[in-house]
């Protein structure tokens, strides 16, 4: 579950959803990274702007010995919303609707997917349920948002630009996510003391 739960982080699903998809469909790439900026500014901001006293459970329950939870990380504060839970609800909302018409149960896999990433905040013992919940419903609405508002505008958009400006963002995108593996790669091996 401590690896598990860093599918949430969004970046590394995405990048590899978005590697399979930007062939075909730039317009729903450029729109879940556009939501996933909305996601992390929206998380953000209420955790440290609006609930910055809310702790997570490591802190809450530390002097309670029967208390057992399993964590990697070393954050104690910032609790509500989950980002974790957020980008899981943002990242499998996206995967479902490519899945949906790919796979006959892709729906129920992705939503699957994201509820038990979000769950494995709360097994852990970073998140309360509270947290899953309402990060999750942010992210689910990021998403319908990107995908019913921002999409269509990023598609007309894209069907006006020469070919090879089109060209130039298909490289350019390819490049921004590459970089973006590498580099949530390289925090995950850190995190983990593997390197």
């Amino acid at each position: 579950m401590p690896h598990y739960t860093h599918l949430a982080d969004g970046i590394f699903v995405s990048c590899i959803l978005a590697i399979f998809a930007l062939p075909k469909q730039k317009d729903l790439i450029i729109s879940l990274i556009l939501s996933l900026i909305l996601v992390a500014i929206a998380t953000q901001y209420l955790k440290r702007g609006v609930f910055p006293s809310w702790d997570r459970p490591p802190l809450v329950f530390e002097n309670i010995a029967s208390v057992h939870y399993i964590s990697t990380e070393g954050e104690k504060h910032h609790s509500f919303p989950s980002g974790h839970s957020a980008g899981a609800g943002l990242l499998f909302a996206f995967v479902a609707y490519y899945w949906q018409e790919r796979y006959k149960f892709g729906g129920l896999v992705a939503a699957l997917l994201g509820i038990s990433i979000a769950y494995s905040r709360v097994y852990i013992g970073v998140h309360f349920v509270g947290d899953i919940l309402v990060g999750s419903l942010i992210g689910v609405g990021i998403a319908l948002f990107g995908l019913i508002l921002l999409r269509p505008r990023i598609e007309t958009l894209l069907h006006t630009l020469s070919p090879q400006t089109q060209n130039y963002i298909h490289w350019g995108l390819y490049t921004l996510l590459g970089i973006a593996l590498v580099l949530n790669i390289g925090r995950y091996l850190y995190l983990y003391q593997i390197l």
